[in-house]
């Protein structure tokens, strides 16, 4: 399971907040990405416009407000990597209205996950919670659930316990 050392809104995602709060429009997160390029800490990510090494882009899965908070998942697949890679930075981008997209935050990796190359059999996936707070703390949270592997076999297995119908051949 990835661990993540930081979570950086940038400063174009804080001016997308201000503009926000001043003018009363709602923000909308747009999609995540993930990057094999490893940021030092010495880097401020906070001046990114964008990320380096992008491997996947997804659309969100779920948004969920809670409270004050603001609950992302994304799943990422190695359905088209070829080329297994760690994820090392994780991108998160927004706008408003028809606006443009900006990248609103940046996740750096302590100990990364890595997404493996296809092998055409097997799916492999890595699902991402992001929790973003506007607060008087620095950051946001990110948790990570731990990568999950399914299997053909497990997935034909829980297809037929849903449908009660037993698999015969080529799905």
């Amino acid at each position: 399971m990835a661990v993540f050392k930081d979570t950086t809104i940038t400063d174009n995602g804080r001016t997308l907040i201000a503009d926000a709060l001043a003018n009363n429009k709602q923000i909308t997160f747009t999609h995540m990405i993930t990057s094999s390029k490893s940021y030092e800490d010495s880097t401020d990510v906070s001046k990114l416009i964008s990320v380096d090494e992008i491997k996947q882009s997804v659309n969100m899965t779920r948004i969920n407000q809670e409270g004050t908070k603001v609950r992302l998942n994304a799943i990422f697949t190695n359905s088209a990597v070829n080329t297994s890679y760690k994820i090392q930075t994780i991108g998160l981008y927004a706008k408003i209205g028809t606006g443009n997209e900006i990248l609103y935050s940046v996740t750096r990796a302590k100990e990364p996950d890595t997404m493996p190359a296809t092998n055409g059999i097997n799916l492999a996936t890595v699902e991402i919670d992001l929790i973003t707070e506007i607060n008087n703390s620095n950051g946001a949270t990110i948790l990570m659930n731990p990568s999950s592997l399914v299997t053909t076999s497990s997935l034909i297995m829980e297809l037929e316990k849903i449908t009660g119908l037993e698999f015969g051949g080529n799905i």
